[in-house]
């Protein structure tokens, strides 16, 4: 049976995307820029990473590691 999407993006609280691998959903993130959020699972209060004017510049493997280590 096929796992479902862990990771699910947010920009300015609007449900765009979900992802299966923790870096396609940094990569994305990092795409739409500040005020774009990474949650895991379907709770707000499970935001895992936030994309902000101090991070926006980050490369998707900083992003990443950013997000794995907020789990």
């Amino acid at each position: 049976m096929a796992q479902s999407p862990a990771f699910k993006a947010y920009k300015d609280g609007k449900y765009l995307a979900s992802f299966k691998r923790a870096g396609d959903a940094a990569a994305f993130a990092s795409f739409l820029g500040t005020g774009t959020s990474i949650r895991f699972g379907h709770s707000k209060s499970s935001t895992v990473l936030l994309i902000t004017d101090e991070n926006e510049d980050h490369s998707y493997d900083e992003l990443t590691e950013t997000l794995l280590s907020n789990l």
